[in-house]
C-alpha cells in the first residue's frame, strides 16, 4: 500500500532501490593497487520492534474499528527496540556484498587486524555478529560496551547526557512545533479524524504511521493501521521525523552536532592511520542512526542539502530513507597508491564525495583528514570540552 522504500528512519535496507541498485564502482586512479589495504566501517543495528509496543496497543484500543478490538502487538513490550531477523538478514546481506566487493579484506580474519566495536545495546553486538557472518567469520570477536552508563561511550554514543546539544536542540523544537502548526499538517490531521471519527493529534496520527509501518514488515498487513492514512499523511509523518533528525543530528544542529563527533572521528581517523603499512585490515563500529547521522555531516555528505523548515521539500537531500535507514552504513576503503594514500567513501553501498574533494569519489587521505582538522583539534578537551562540561 505505502513503499516500504520511503518510511525515513524506519525504512528497511533491502527495501531501498537506492541501495540494492548502486551504480557500478569507479575504478582506482592508475598508481593504485586494484583492492583496498583496509576498510573503516560505521553501521547502524538492522531492523528492530518499535519501541512503542504500548502506545500502539493504546491507540488500536481507542479506535472504532473492527480489527482493532482485538489488535495487539506481535510480541511482548519486554521486546521493545529488539532486533528482528529482518535486520539480522539485513546485516547478513551487507556482509555478503563487502566479501564479494573486498575479498581481500577479509581473505584471513583476526581480532588484532579486524577491530569490531559496538554500543551497549544487543541489537549492536547482534548485528556485527550477522554481518560478520554475511562476510564470512564464523566466530567473529566483537568488543561490546555493554557495561558502559550511559553517557560514558563518547565514541559511538556521544549524544547521550551533552548539555551543549540539549540546548541547541530548542531551536529544532520550535522548528517543529511551528511545522506542526502549517496548514498542510493540520488539514492531514483533521483528514486522520473523519477516517477515525477521533479527535486525534499528529503525535497520534504518527504512532499509527509506526503502526502501518510494523504490520507490513512483520505481517505483510495493510488492513489495519494503514487503512487509516492516505499517501499525504505518511509523507507528513516522514518529514516530521527528518526535519528533527536535521536539527538534531543533521546540518542544522550547528557547530556543536558538527564538534560531538569528535572522539568518534579520531577514532575512525586512528584506525585509518594504524592500518597504513600493513598495520591492520580494518575496523567495523555498530551503533544507531543517532551515530551515523552525525558521522556523514561532519564528513561533508550533507553539504548541498537543502535547509529543511516548515515548508515540506519534495526530493531532498536530506532523506534519511537515503541515507539511515535500518542497518544504513557507511564505509571508508584505503588504498595505498604510490607515493599516496586514496580513499574511496561509499554510503549503503553507493559512491559519495567527501568535503573538499571537489565532488570526485576518489580522494587523498590527506584532503579527507585535513577537512575535519577543526575536529580533531577538540580531541585533547575530549567530549567533555564540547559539551561544556555538562554530561
Amino acid at each position: 500500500m505505502f513503499p516500504l522504500s520511503n518510511l525515513s528512519t524506519k525504512t528497511p535496507y533491502l527495501s531501498s532501490h537506492f541501495i540494492t541498485h548502486p551504480p557500478p564502482s569507479t575504478p582506482p586512479p592508475p598508481t593504485c593497487p586494484t583492492s583496498p589495504s583496509s576498510i573503516h566501517t560505521l553501521s547502524r543495528h538492522g531492523a528492530r520492534h518499535t519501541g512503542d509496543i504500548d502506545g500502539l496497543n493504546d491507540l488500536a484500543a481507542s479506535l472504532n474499528s473492527t480489527w482493532s478490538t482485538t489488535y495487539s502487538y506481535p510480541v511482548s513490550p519486554l521486546y521493545s527496540n529488539q532486533l528482528l531477523d529482518l535486520g539480522i538478514s539485513e546485516h547478513e546481506y551487507i556482509g555478503e556484498q563487502i566479501a564479494a566487493k573486498y575479498p581481500d579484506v577479509f581473505e584471513s580474519y583476526s581480532p588484532v587486524t579486524h577491530n569490531v566495536t559496538t554500543t551497549a545495546l544487543p541489537r549492536t553486538g547482534q548485528s556485527s555478529v550477522a554481518q560478520l557472518r554475511g562476510v564470512g567469520v564464523a566466530t567473529p570477536y566483537v568488543v561490546m560496551n555493554g557495561n558502559t552508563p550511559k553517557g560514558a561511550d563518547a565514541v559511538l554514543r556521544f549524544y547521550d547526557d551533552c548539555g551543549a546539544w540539549e540546548d541547541g536542540k530548542e531551536v529544532g523544537g520550535r522548528v517543529f512545533e511551528e511545522y506542526l502548526e502549517t496548514e498542510v499538517v493540520v488539514e492531514a490531521v483533521a483528514r486522520f479524524n473523519v477516517v477515525t471519527g477521533g479527535q486525534y493529534v499528529y503525535a497520534d496520527m504518527a504512532t499509527a504511521v509506526e503502526g502501518c509501518v510494523y504490520d507490513m514488515i512483520l505481517e505483510d498487513v495493510t488492513d489495519r493501521f494503514c487503512s487509516l492514512l492516505d499517501q499525504g499523511v505518511v509523507d507528513i509523518v516522514n518529514y516530521g521525523v527528518d526535519l528533527n533528525k536535521y536539527y538534531q543530528y543533521g546540518p542544522g544542529g550547528g557547530d556543536v552536532v558538527r564538534d560531538f563527533t569528535v572522539m568518534l572521528v579520531d577514532d575512525v581517523v586512528g584506525s585509518v592511520e594504524r592500518s597504513l603499512g600493513g598495520g591492520g585490515k580494518g575496523s567495523l563500529r555498530f551503533a544507531h542512526a543517532e551515530t551515523l547521522i552525525p558521522f556523514l555531516n561532519v564528513l561533508g555528505v550533507f553539504d548541498d542539502a537543502e535547509k529543511l523548515g516548515t515548508e515540506i521539500v519534495e526530493g531532498r537531500v536530506f532523506d534519511m530513507s537515503v541515507w539511515a535507514p535500518f542497518a544504513g552504513n557507511v564505509l571508508l576503503g584505503v588504498w595505498e597508491c604510490e607515493g599516496r594514500v586514496m580513499v574511496r567513501i561509499e554510503v549503503n553501498g553507493r559512491e559519495v564525495s567527501a568535503r573538499g574533494c571537489g565532488g570526485e569519489v576518489w580522494c587523498e587521505w590527506e584532503t579527507i583528514k585535513g577537512a575535519l582538522v577543526d575536529v580533531l583539534d577538540m580531541v585533547e578537551g575530549g567530549l567533555e570540552g564540547v559539551c561544556g562540561g555538562d554530561m
